[in-house]
């Protein structure tokens, strides 16, 4: 683990994140060791990766992918309920401090402004 608590990706994870990364045609792909998202935007419509030509670089996904990625995620796992973002981080969160992360560590990592916003995460394990 890191010091902010984090495990770092597995060599199972790491073949997983490189087999996609292959799988990206290489004028599209996003470069290596640059501010490039890893994950690039696709088109079903056009069947093409989406490009941003402003940054020269890949488009990331956007917050509708990603939330319709979940969706299919949680339908895919045989799951009842929906499983909003908020969920994940407040999930995250508690994981964190259960494994004993500081407080400086967490609202660092979790873009607070103070520890104040650590409060009810404290209350709700008490």
């Amino acid at each position: 683990m890191d010091q902010l608590g984090l495990s770092s990706l597995t060599t199972e994870d790491t073949q997983q994140l490189y087999k996609y990364y292959t799988t990206i045609p290489e004028p599209v792909r996003p470069r290596q060791y640059t501010d490039n998202p890893l994950f690039a935007a696709f088109d079903f419509n056009r069947g093409t990766y989406r490009w941003m030509y402003e940054k020269d670089a890949p488009k990331a996904f956007s917050e509708v992918a990603i939330q319709k990625m979940v969706r299919l995620e949680v339908k895919r796992a045989g799951l009842k309920r929906r499983i909003s973002a908020q969920q994940m981080r407040n999930t995250f969160i508690l994981r964190l401090i259960k494994q004993g992360v500081t407080e400086k560590d967490l609202v660092s990592r979790m873009g607070f402004k103070t520890k104040i916003s650590l409060k009810r995460y404290y209350q709700y394990l008490q």
